[in-house]
This record gives C-alpha cells, structure tokens and sequence, in this order.
C-alpha cells in the first residue's frame, strides 16, 4: 500500500478516493490500518488506477482496468443500454475477475 499512500499526499485523500472507486473514509481508515473489512477489494482498485494492471472483461470482450472491473461489479442493475445489463449478469455470475461481495468498501 505504498503507492496508496504517495499518491494520496500527491494528490489529496478525497481526489485519490474518486479515482480509485472507493470513499475518503474507507482509504484514511485503510492507509491508518484501522479498515475492518478485508482490503482485497481496494488493494484490486489500486493495482488497477495506480499501477496499470487490467483484466479481460468477458462480457466486453477486452481488457479494463482493474479499478472498471470492481466498479462494474458493484453497480446496480440498469437497463440503460444491453451492454449495461450484460455487465451486470456476468459480474455475478461466474466471471473470473470478480471479487467476494462480502468485502463492499
């Protein structure tokens, strides 16, 4: 979590918590090791908006970036456009790239 912590004094705690998809309070908790929850989930987020790491979407059939993938796996169902309510079923059902639901930041 090194990089979460120099980016966050380079660029302030609530800019770096939009960036990465997650809330001010769920970093400075993470940054002071006061989160309670497990920080898979952010630690994913990071790797992804800091660190350049993505993964092949199986419902978009290309590669995202990691920090996309943990935001498309949280939002809620919208049938806005086929390809919104795609991401939404595949999200839950089976893709590899998702993460356990039990760890919201």
């Amino acid at each position: 979590m090194l990089v979460l912590a120099e980016e966050a004094k380079r660029v302030g705690l609530n800019a770096l918590a939009q960036r990465i998809g997650v809330s001010a309070s769920t970093l400075s908790q993470v940054l002071s090791g006061t989160y309670n929850a497990k920080v898979d989930r952010v630690r994913e987020a990071v790797r992804g908006a800091l660190m350049g790491v993505t993964v092949t979407c199986p419902a978009l059939h290309q590669a995202i970036g990691r920090e996309a993938c943990i935001k498309h796996q949280r939002t809620p169902l919208s049938t806005a456009s086929p390809s919104s309510v795609r991401l939404y079923h595949a999200c839950r059902n089976g893709c590899p790239n998702a993460t356990t639901e039990g760890d919201q930041p």
